[in-house]
């Protein structure tokens, strides 16, 4: 029920800024709104993410008379909408709605995996971790897992993020790791399992030893990964061949580092906002497939993100902690 909430403030959120808006539509958007307080609240929470965006009005030169509608402010049965004026705003405004609604989403479903998780990180924090049997865990940001030992075998739910184990050896006990419907198993080696909760799709890096990797039940497909080698299968079963790589970038999270080769800026960006708070939202368009290389320090990701803004000629703008701009 709160996802068909949620998307129905959103519905009312842009319906209410467009220029044609009736004062009909207001009436229906309060009663809406006085049919349940969950309705208000969600409506209010994307709204209010709105407001921080009003900074952006000191750094974007107004460049001619036109105008677009800003959201109404939500307190009124019949609110006038605030006016924002300026050409380059209208195209900031187009992203930036779908900045804000996209915070919404994120903060109201992502986390969910953290609530029923044995160990966890917050976005852009690390820890180490030291299970039962001898094996050492590397957690990297926004990541949470799920421990289950026993007589039989050695059970780690993926629930979220990304994870690097240094299996303690028992040959009685298979080391798995699961996520995605799919199973990483070894007896004692050291390898990373990453899992993407939005996209489905899950990567398996081997550092040392061997690992085999199997989709789905026990009819899915199956592969053995080496040391040096990653393998991908996402959530329908599909398993990827098992590709040779550079372990040291592939987990170059390890030594506090970000590091990518020859990727599209607006995968890189992705990659970079795993460890930022809020969202990174790339406005220009145009260089959103242009080739960018590079390793940051994930200590100093606000200069990193500059870095790589400056190679296709973007200015970058911090609206709040939690949205910033490339434009």
């Amino acid at each position: 029920m709160s996802e068909v909430i949620d998307e129905k403030a959103t519905d009312w959120l842009l319906r209410l800024n467009e220029a044609d808006a009736t004062a009909q539509d207001f009436d229906a958007f309060n009663t809406w709104c006085a049919r349940d307080p969950r309705h208000r609240e969600a409506y209010e929470k994307v709204a209010g993410l709105w407001s921080d965006l009003e900074s952006l009005q000191s750094v974007i030169a107004e460049s001619d008379a036109g105008n677009v509608t800003a959201f109404p402010d939500g307190t009124g049965a019949r609110s006038q909408p605030a006016r924002v004026r300026g050409r380059v705003a209208r195209r900031v405004w187009i992203g930036a709605i779908a900045a804000c609604i996209a915070l919404f989403l994120v903060f109201s479903t992502l986390e969910a995996p953290h609530y029923f998780a044995d160990h966890s990180t917050a976005t852009g924090q690390q820890s180490v971790i030291h299970l039962a049997d001898g094996t050492v865990g590397y957690l990297n940001t926004d990541t949470a897992i799920d421990v289950s030992f026993g007589p039989a075998g050695r059970r780690i739910s993926l629930l979220k993020g990304e994870a690097l184990f240094e299996v303690a050896k028992d040959p009685a006990r298979p080391f798995e790791v699961s996520a995605h419907g799919g199973r990483a198993v070894a007896l004692g080696t050291t390898y990373a399992v990453r899992a993407d909760f939005r996209s489905g799709a899950t990567a398996v890096t081997v550092a040392e030893g061997i690992v085999s990797v199997r989709t789905g039940d026990g009819n899915g497909s199956q592969s053995i990964v080496n040391a040096g080698q990653q393998v991908r299968y996402s959530a329908d079963g599909t398993l990827t061949p098992v590709a040779t790589i550079d372990v040291a970038d592939a987990l170059a999270w390890r030594r506090g580092l970000i590091s990518f080769d020859d990727l599209p800026l607006e995968d890189a960006l992705a990659e970079v906002d795993r460890y930022m708070p809020g969202l990174i939202v790339l406005l220009a368009g145009d260089v959103a497939s242009k080739a960018v290389t590079a390793t940051l320090s994930i200590k100093s990701l606000d200069d990193g993100l500059e870095a790589l803004a400056s190679t296709q000629n973007l200015s970058v703008h911090k609206v709040s902690p939690y949205l910033t701009l490339l434009y």
